[in-house]
C-alpha cells in the first residue's frame, strides 16, 4: 500500500547510509489490484535456489520443534544473498523485534561474508537505549553466521521493544528494503524498519534507520515455557483439480460508469457500520472461540498443516495444499493477514484485524492458489477478502474497511475469475468508493461464479458486475441495504450489469422505503 517515497523517508539526509544499492526495483504501489510483495535479499534467495522451503526465513511450522530451542527472526539455514557491503567505516548495526511470549535472550548473531574483518561486540539494549548485555565474538573471518553468548541470560517479555545489535569495525551484510514489512517467526518479531544503525569505532545504541534496510542481526531468544503453537498435523489430502487453472488478470480500473468511483463532492459522513439483520452474520457468530496461544505470523510449507487456537501477531503465508487454519485470531501491520499460494487451503471461525494503513487485504488467493473461508470476521484493510479460482466465502462478515489515501476499498473481490460462491455473509462497504463486492469488469477477463444470499452495503457502487459466459454470474436472493447510503452504494446497488449471459433474481431491498421490494439492476 505504501508508495517508496514514503519508505525512502526513513533514512532522509543520512550520509553514507550502512546499505548497499538494491539489485532491482523497489516495490511501488499498483492502484490495480495486483499482489505486493517485500523486495527483498531473502526473496530473491528463496526465487533462485529451489531447495529453500520457506519465504523470508521464517522457519516451517512443525510439531516436533524442541520447546526450548533457540528461536530468532532468520532461519538457521538462511542463506543471505548479497556480499559485503562497500563502506567500511565502523557501525554498530541492529534490529529492533519484540517477542510474542516470555523468556530469554541468551545470545546475538549476525550474517557476515568472509571481507568484514573481526567483529568486536555483540549487545542486547533495551528501547530506551540501556545496554542490558554484551559479549564478545571470537575471532572469525568465515562466511556464515556468527553466534555469540551472553554470560548471563536476560528476561524478556511481551508489548516491550528490544535492539540486537553487533559493532562491525571494517565492513558488513546488507540489504535496502529488507525491512519493508514485518518479519515474524514464531515468537520473535520485527518490524517494518527493524534495521538500525549507528556509526562511530565504539558503537552505541543504534536508532538510524536508512530505507529499511536489513543488516541480518538476530537474536537467540529461548522461551521460559512451553506454551504450545497452532497444532500442525497431517490431513488427508484433497486431490487437485484435475484441469488446469485458467490464466486471468486480477487488475480493474478503478472509475466508475459515472466517470468516478469517488464523488467529486463533498463526501457524506461515514458513521459507524450498521449492524445487519440478526439472519446474517455479525461479530457473534463468526471468529475465533476459547483459549488461544500466542505466536508471531510464518510461512507454512507443509502439505496438510493444521493451524489451530492460536493467537497470531503478523502475516501467515501458505505455499501448502490442503492447509487448515481454525479457530485463529490474528492481528497484521502487514500486507496481508492470510496469503495463500496452496491449493484446498481452509480457514474457519477465525479473525482477522489489519493495525496498519498500508495492509491491503485480509484474506488473498494468489498464483493458482485456492481458498475456501467461513465463519471468518475481516476488519481493517483496504480489503476483506480476495477469492480466486473455485474459491468461497460463506458465513461471514466484512467490515471496517481501511486504509490511506490511496486506497480503493472493496469488502470481496473475485473479478476475472471462475467457480467462486459467495454465499450468505454480511458484506460492508462504509466508503462511498468503491464496492462492498467486485465481481466483474467489462474490460478484463470473465467471471464465473454466484454471489447468493449476502447482506450488502455501502461503497461506490454496493456490486461492480461484469460479463460472464458459459454459467456466467448469478447474483440471486441478495438483500440491499440502505443503511450506509440511501442507494445502498453511493451511485447505486449495481453498476456495469449486462444481463445476457448471466442470471439477476430474487435481490431485494432490506429496508428502506422499498424494503421488501426488487433491486433491478
Amino acid at each position: 500500500m505504501n508508495n517508496i517515497d514514503r519508505m525512502d523517508g526513513f533514512g532522509h539526509g543520512v550520509e553514507n547510509p550502512p546499505a548497499k544499492p538494491m539489485t532491482g526495483p523497489a516495490p511501488t504501489r499498483r492502484r490495480q489490484k495486483r499482489i505486493r510483495t517485500r523486495r527483498t535479499a531473502l526473496l530473491i534467495a528463496v526465487v533462485a535456489v529451489s531447495t529453500l522451503a520457506a519465504l523470508l526465513a521464517i522457519t516451517n511450522l512443525t510439531s516436533s520443534s524442541p520447546a526450548a530451542a533457540t528461536e530468532g527472526v532468520f532461519d538457521a539455514g538462511l542463506v543471505p544473498d548479497p556480499s559485503a557491503d562497500p563502506d567500511t567505516l565502523p557501525v554498530e548495526l541492529g534490529m529492533r523485534f519484540e517477542v510474542a511470549r516470555p523468556g530469554t535472550v541468551v545470545g546475538v548473531r549476525f550474517y557476515g561474508e568472509s571481507s568484514t574483518g573481526r567483529v568486536n561486540t555483540g549487545s542486547l539494549w533495551s528501547s530506551s537505549g540501556e545496554r542490558l548485555a554484551t559479549a564478545t565474538f571470537p575471532a572469525d573471518d568465515g562466511l556464515g553466521w556468527h553466534s555469540v553468548t551472553f554470560d548471563e541470560p536476560v528476561r524478556v517479555g511481551p508489548g516491550k521493544t528490544y535492539v540486537a545489535s553487533y559493532l562491525a569495525p571494517a565492513g558488513y551484510t546488507a540489504e535496502q528494503h529488507g525491512f519493508d514489512n514485518e518479519v515474524a517467526n514464531r515468537s520473535v518479531v520485527a518490524p517494518r524498519g527493524a534495521g538500525v544503525y549507528r556509526y562511530g569505532s565504539r558503537g552505541g545504541f543504534p536508532t538510524e534507520n536508512w530505507r529499511n534496510s536489513n543488516y541480518f542481526v538476530d537474536v537467540r531468544f529461548v522461551p521460559s515455557t512451553a506454551v504450545p503453537g497452532p497444532t500442525l498435523s497431517p490431513q488427508p489430502s484433497s486431490p487437485a483439480p484435475s484441469s488446469p487453472v485458467p490464466s486471468a488478470s486480477a487488475t480493474r480500473s478503478t472509475s466508475s460508469p459515472s466517470g468516478s468511483a469517488t464523488p467529486s463532492g463533498p463526501a457524506p459522513s461515514s458513521p459507524a457500520t450498521p449492524a445487519p439483520s440478526a439472519t446474517y452474520p455479525n461479530a457473534s457468530n463468526t471468529g475465533p472461540k476459547g483459549t488461544l496461544s500466542p505466536r508471531g505470523g510464518a510461512t507454512v510449507t507443509t502439505d496438510g498443516a493444521v493451524i489451530s487456537n492460536a493467537r497470531v501477531n503478523g502475516q501467515l503465508t501458505i505455499r501448502a495444499d490442503n492447509v487448515v487454519i481454525r479457530n485463529v485470531h490474528l492481528t497484521t501491520t502487514a500486507y496481508y493477514g492470510i496469503l495463500t499460494y496452496g491449493k484446498n487451503t481452509v480457514i474457519e471461525d477465525t479473525t482477522i484485524v489489519g493495525t496498519s494503513p498500508t495492509t491491503l487485504a485480509g484474506i488473498a488467493a494468489y498464483e493458482g492458489g485456492t481458498v475456501n473461508a467461513r465463519r471468518v470476521n475481516v476488519s481493517g484493510m483496504e480489503d476483506g477478502v480476495r477469492l480466486a479460482h473455485n474459491s468461497s466465502l460463506t458465513d461471514s462478515y466484512v467490515h471496517g474497511l481501511d486504509g490511506d489515501a490511496d486506497s480503493h476499498f472493496d469488502g470481496v473481490t473475485a473479478d476475472g475469475y471462475r467457480g467462486w460462491r459467495i454465499t450468505h455473509n454480511t458484506i460492508v462497504n462504509d466508503h462511498n468508493q468503491t464496492a462492498a463486492v467486485w465481481i466483474g469488469d467489462p474490460r478484463y477477463a470473465p467471471s464465473e461464479g454466484v454471489l447468493e444470499d449476502n447482506w450488502l452495503q455501502g461503497g461506490g457502487y454496493t456490486v461492480y458486475a461484469g460479463p460472464g459466459t458459459g454459467a456466467g454470474l448469478r447474483v440471486v436472493d441478495n438483500v440491499f441495504s440502505t443503511k450506509q447510503f440511501p442507494r445502498s452504494g453511493y451511485w447505486g446497488p449495481v453498476a456495469k450489469w449486462v444481463g445476457s449471459g448471466n442470471t439477476w433474481t430474487g435481490n431485494v431491498w432490506a429496508d428502506g422505503p422499498d424494503a421488501g421490494k426488487p433491486v433491478t439492476p
